[in-house]
């Protein structure tokens, strides 16, 4: 019996095909992308040899139906190969800036839009000059990298996490499940408002487990200190059609009266653009163990290192007076904290829940966010901005009306 022509040898060829097709989309899942773009050609020259004329055409369409499939196992780009505060320090040269504008004068490059991975052409080309210059060998102390989680908090629920320093009872659960009020009526109008009491704290340009005591941690350079971070945050909220406020105000020339100044800075804004409902104030952290011992909080996010951040938010009592908002600022950064936690775990340091104003009081949702700390770099901070830029801007959105 001629099995070329008989019902056998059509279902042998079906076989044959499918079990080449599968066998490019399996290596591609197991063994990665290249595997499948190296065993492709083999199984087409095979397949070409036991089909008659038309096959190749057949296993050609399947062919791009399963690439389709390991694209999809693989992602987009599987063929590419992406994979406690110190004194200030005054003796900086350069002097401040005074824009107060809603947008930089001259913007810093920027990844494109949707890449959080990507480091700024400018942050990279600094860190880049940085660790050239740097000598590992000679340092004064060594950087402790760890990641904070709930072994530092002493009020838990699910993976929010608080650090509760008040004589107030939390209960998260209880503070999540109440309603926000939180109501941006459009989002073209100024909602956000982004400002730095502390304006000159800034970062380590290079990652080598050690600093060096000559490193203030202070720069008037806009470029490196929390203006930069605080843009990476404005970014995200505006590419949500946010209409965002970023101060770059210089409050901390000297240290000592730094809320003062802000305080009148976030009073003119409020003044000005009664729209305003949430009021970030943006720092980094200072956790010095001994002179030679300083803790850096580090997550990974997608593979890549991420400055942990703290929320700080207050409370009335004792000798704070005056805050009748505190249980609205209490449960925006519960919430905050939450939608962070579940996109980004790991991001959020446990909350600060503690006796302390610092002009939270103004604000309708005021809190303070400690991105990183001194010996973190610039590039995590800033990486740490884009990821809290974008989960404000979901959140937010749960609360706006167009």
């Amino acid at each position: 019996m001629n099995r070329e022509n008989s019902g056998f040898g059509k279902e042998l060829k079906k076989s044959l095909v499918c079990l080449l097709s599968f066998l490019i989309v399996a290596s591609a899942a197991y063994f990665g992308p290249q595997a499948s773009q190296f065993l492709a050609p083999y199984a087409l020259v095979a397949a070409g040899a036991i089909l008659p004329e038309g096959g190749k055409k057949e296993l050609q369409r399947i062919a791009i139906d399963n690439l389709a499939k390991v694209k999809e196992i693989n992602g987009p780009d599987f063929l590419s190969d992406k994979k406690g505060r110190e004194p200030v320090d005054d003796s900086a040269e350069t002097e401040p800036s005074d824009a107060e504008t809603t947008e930089p004068s001259t913007a810093p490059p920027q990844p494109a839009a949707g890449d959080l991975k990507t480091p700024p052409a400018d942050i990279a080309e600094k860190m880049k000059k940085a660790l050239e210059s740097e000598d590992p060998k000679k340092h004064d102390g060594k950087v402790v990298e760890r990641e904070f989680n709930s072994k530092d908090a002493n009020v838990i629920y699910k993976k929010v996490y608080v650090k509760n320093s008040t004589t107030k009872d939390l209960s998260i659960k209880a503070e999540l499940e109440k309603e926000l009020g939180l109501e941006i009526k459009n989002r073209q109008d100024p909602a956000i408002l982004i400002y730095h009491t502390h304006t000159t704290e800034s970062y380590l340009l290079y990652d080598t487990g050690t600093f060096n005591s000559a490193f203030t941690a202070r720069s008037k350079d806009p470029a490196l200190n929390m203006i930069r971070v605080g843009e990476e945050i404005a970014k995200g909220l505006r590419e949500a059609g946010f209409n965002v406020i970023h101060d770059k105000t210089i409050h901390d020339e000297s240290y000592t009266g730094s809320y003062s100044r802000s305080r009148q800075t976030i009073q003119k804004y409020l003044k000005q653009y009664p729209t305003i409902k949430v009021t970030l104030d943006i720092h980094r952290d200072a956790i010095h163990y001994s002179k030679t011992s300083r803790a850096k909080p580090t997550t990974v996010i997608d593979g890549k290192k991420a400055a942990q951040i703290m929320i700080i938010t207050g409370v009335e009592e004792g000798s704070i007076k005056n805050f009748p908002n505190w249980q609205n600022n209490l449960k925006f950064a519960l919430k905050l904290q939450e939608r962070a936690q579940s996109m980004f775990e790991g991001l959020m340091k446990p909350v600060m829940f503690s006796p302390r104003k610092y002009n939270m009081d103004l604000g309708e949702y005021s809190i303070l966010l400690e991105m990183g700390t001194d010996v973190n770099t610039l590039e995590e901070a800033a990486y740490s901005g884009r990821l809290i830029g974008v989960v404000l801007a979901d959140l937010l959105n749960d609360y706006t009306k167009n």
